[in-house]
């Protein structure tokens, strides 16, 4: 799901959950959050400020947005992605 945001914005968890993931895919800073329902969210574009291991809680910052040329051009958007398992 592609949300529309601004650059800079903080990014928020949707669930309570573990950090499994920061990094960097396909040159786009990445977030990944395992939640207790066994579903992952990921976000990108982002610049984080968690590290993988950390807990988060529902609302609680994981980055801030970036602006690096997605396919939502000329507009900023955040991509936020759910799977099971």
């Amino acid at each position: 799901m592609d949300l529309a945001g601004s650059s800079g914005q903080e990014v928020l968890a949707v669930e309570a959950g573990t950090v499994t993931h920061v990094g960097s895919i396909a040159g786009r800073g990445t977030v990944s959050v395992l939640h207790s329902s066994g579903i992952r969210s990921t976000y990108e574009p982002v610049d984080p400020t968690v590290s993988t291991g950390s807990s988060v809680a529902r609302g609680a910052p994981l980055g801030r947005l970036e602006d690096n040329g997605s396919h939502c051009a000329p507009t900023v958007c955040l991509h936020l992605g759910a799977v099971r398992g």
